[in-house]
């Protein structure tokens, strides 16, 4: 089955990335590995990623409604999340930061390095192209909103300061790249798009160096891990596949039909994996965001497949 080929290939990958940032910081191969690739990752790689993918999207008017429609349905259901997310920690009694890190986890999810080759392998380039507009969503909702919500005070109170960071500016770039038609000279894109590149492998390096620091029991004994992956990963994807196949027919809205489907599996990817990094950051629970991560990471084998079923 190809859907489960995909997933067993990329989660296999990223899992021996884990392995050796785990046993790097374990063992103290590589000393302070957390604290070194944090910044790198913050300050660098994400936010050249973010502005080499926008650059690089070609406006085309035949795909333009579908791109802006997944756009904002991505907008909305992350928002979603983001709301079923809170009332999801009310039976936990955690504290203020693993709070915050709950709620961010059950709406962001890795929405390129494992969602874009699976839609590839099902649905081919189109399929990717879309799902670029809802990593924008994504990543942008995560990049404002999640920043605010981890950054929140002992009071509760916003800090609108943290929106300066060099990702979200990135985003102010890009899009000023994409809508005005400009790409970097070829030279500094290849450049940038490297090191972008070098995003997810730091990520898992990051999060494998985290887990050295969890105790086992720790990984396995999270019950709130089990409402993400029910809410996350199947219960508002499946909703919103069926909301959008009846929607785009009953508003007569002129887009791609492939976007119920485009939309719906990018929600039910696991939890997006540079969250153990931005909770350091923010001095929130990265433990947790860590072990979360990597239990719905796991659980992906059998929800993606699962959520497929319902699109066949």
């Amino acid at each position: 089955m190809v859907v489960l080929d995909v997933i067993l290939d990329k989660i296999l990958l990223l899992s021996i990335i884990m392995l050796i940032g785990f046993l790097a910081e374990k063992t103290g191969y590589v000393k302070g590995l957390r604290a070194s690739v944090s910044p790198l990752l913050t300050r660098i790689t994400l936010p050249l990623l973010v502005i080499t993918t926008l650059s690089g999207q070609a406006r085309n008017p035949q795909t333009q409604n579908t791109a802006i429609a997944v756009f904002v349905f991505g907008i909305v259901f992350v928002f979603i999340l983001l709301f079923l997310g809170k009332l999801s920690v009310l039976p936990f009694r955690f504290d203020k930061k693993r709070k915050d890190v709950h709620i961010c986890l059950t709406a962001f999810g890795n929405s390129i390095f494992l969602g874009y080759p699976l839609l590839d392998a099902l649905w081919g380039p189109q399929a990717v192209f879309y799902a670029a507009f809802f990593s924008i969503a994504n990543d942008l909702t995560a990049w404002t909103v999640g920043i605010l919500i981890l950054s929140r005070t002992k009071s509760g109170k916003l800090d609108f300061r943290r929106l300066l960071n060099p990702t979200t500016l990135s985003y102010v770039v890009g899009a000023l790249l994409f809508i005005f038609s400009l790409r970097l000279p070829d030279k500094l894109h290849q450049t940038a798009a490297t090191i972008g590149s070098t995003t997810t492998v730091l990520s898992m390096l990051f999060l494998g160096a985290t887990l050295a620091s969890v105790r086992l029991k720790e990984l396995f004994a999270s019950l709130s891990s089990i409402t993400i992956i029910l809410i996350k990963m199947i219960l508002v994807p499946l909703g919103a596949f069926y909301v959008l196949r009846w929607l785009i027919p009953a508003l007569t809205l002129p887009v791609d039909a492939m976007i119920a489907a485009v939309v719906a599996l990018e929600l039910a990817m696991p939890c997006q994996s540079v969250f153990p990094i931005l909770a350091q950051e923010f001095g929130s629970d990265a433990e947790y965001a860590a072990t979360t991560i990597c239990l719905t990471t796991a659980a992906s084998l059998l929800t993606l497949p699962f959520i497929y079923t319902f699109m066949i």
